[in-house]
């Protein structure tokens, strides 16, 4: 399956994903929800390590040489995402 529809299936069941861009350093990645995705570009919802929204991303489909989805990392950071977004959290925020 091609780069563009796994990306699809994430936009559409709304899902995180890890794209990787260079080959000589898998530590630096883009790690978010897809917000926008056309035929050749995709727009991330972007969150750092700790499930907070940290901007959009724009980058070139034809860039990704690697995507990661439902995997240990993005699961756990999912996590953080939502407890943070829950009403919990909302009820302290003054």
């Amino acid at each position: 399956m091609a780069f563009k529809e796994i990306l699809k299936k994430a936009q559409d069941g709304r899902q995180l994903v890890s794209l990787f861009f260079d080959p000589e350093n898998w530590d630096s990645f883009a790690l978010g929800y897809v917000d926008k995705l056309d035929e050749t570009h995709i727009r991330l919802h972007s969150l750092d390590r700790y499930g907070r929204f940290s901007g959009y991303e724009v980058r070139e489909l034809g860039d990704i040489i690697k995507l990661e989805m439902g995997g240990h990392y993005e699961n756990k950071v999912a996590r953080f995402h939502s407890a943070k977004s829950s009403e919990l959290f909302k009820e302290v925020i003054v």
